[in-house]
């Protein structure tokens, strides 16, 4: 392992309970050269202060403070002021183990461009599926192979990445986007990139909390933006890829009838619509890609692939009332 600088970007908004041990557990790495950059977003709490105060107790430690603009903007802010070869994203509420940069590293050499792992969920919410015996690698193919490693690529932490790749190719988390701009960072960072490593160490906690931005229900024109642009990206990740393969294919569009759920939700479980205007909305979701590639765990997945199939915006509409 060489000595090369990690720049360690945490987005800092309102996480005065939590950002203490979050730093903490980043300062006590093994793998001591890096830098880590605090980007205060215009926090009303004390977060701004407690950012100044691990400036001054650990010259790693860089404090930026701005106005107010979301999660995206504070990571490409850290992103500008970056001076790393290698680029980590942590969030402010979650843990990192002490040997975290240490194990993504030890994958990197100089024919990789990027190291991922998976991640534990300490709120209970989710099935924790054990990581790979041994390391994966690969082209970038390799992380589409089945669907718990492409979950794996959606987040961007639990990943090292190339500061020069993200550089020349000017990549930045889309500002526009609330709830799946890490999503879109990571495959556009892949779209760039040719060997991978999956580890097969886990040493990042990802905490949820009540009123995280996974939990919210957003306005549709913002879930349908997401979606569209997320399909466009994987149609055209698949093109320049030339991604034949029928497992590869299908895992990747069924990230995109992820998003296309996330549209479809917020017409049901947000604003209220008259018929004509769910209707209307549906219309703009592609349902022959939901009835080829959705995810199916269950027979309520089934029964609505098979809605999806038949194409009848009406129909599906009823059920959906029926069910929510």
């Amino acid at each position: 392992m060489t000595n090369e600088l990690v720049s360690i970007i945490v987005p800092v908004y309102n996480i005065e309970k939590y950002l203490e041990k979050c730093v903490r557990s980043i300062l006590k790495q093994s793998y001591p050269y890096f830098e880590l950059l605090l980007v205060d977003d215009g926090s009303c709490d004390s977060s701004a202060q407690l950012c100044d105060s691990f400036e001054q107790e650990d010259c790693r430690v860089k404090a930026y403070h701005k106005i107010n603009g979301g999660v995206s903007s504070a990571r490409n802010y850290g992103l500008s002021k970056a001076t790393g070869k290698y680029i980590c994203f942590v969030d402010g509420d979650d843990l990192v183990d002490v040997n975290y940069l240490s194990d993504l590293l030890s994958c990197m050499d100089e024919d990789t461009d990027f190291v991922m792992s998976k991640f534990y969920y300490l709120d209970g919410s989710y099935k924790f599926t054990p990581p790979p015996s041994e390391d994966i690698k690969g082209n970038v193919d390799v992380l589409f192979s089945n669907h718990d490693l492409l979950l794996t690529c959606y987040p961007p932490y639990g990943k090292i990445y190339r500061l020069s790749c993200i550089r020349t190719f000017d990549l930045r988390f889309d500002e526009k986007v609330r709830h799946g701009e890490d999503c879109l960072f990571v495959f556009s960072y892949l779209m760039k990139v040719n060997k991978v490593v999956f580890s097969s160490k886990v040493n990042y906690y990802y905490i949820r909390r009540g009123g995280s931005a996974v939990s919210r229900i957003y306005p549709f024109e913002e879930t349908y933006y997401s979606y569209k642009t997320i399909y466009d990206l994987v149609s055209q990740f698949v093109f320049v890829r030339n991604i034949t393969g029928k497992p590869n294919k299908e895992q990747l569009y069924s990230m995109v009838c992820t998003f296309a759920h996330r549209a479809i939700n917020s017409i049901y479980n947000g604003a209220s619509y008259s018929l004509d205007e769910r209707l209307h909305l549906l219309k703009k979701i592609d349902f022959n890609l939901l009835g080829k590639y959705m995810y199916v765990s269950n027979a309520k997945d089934f029964l609505i692939r098979i809605l999806y199939r038949i194409h009848s915006y009406y129909l599906y509409d009823k059920v959906r009332c029926f069910i929510r």
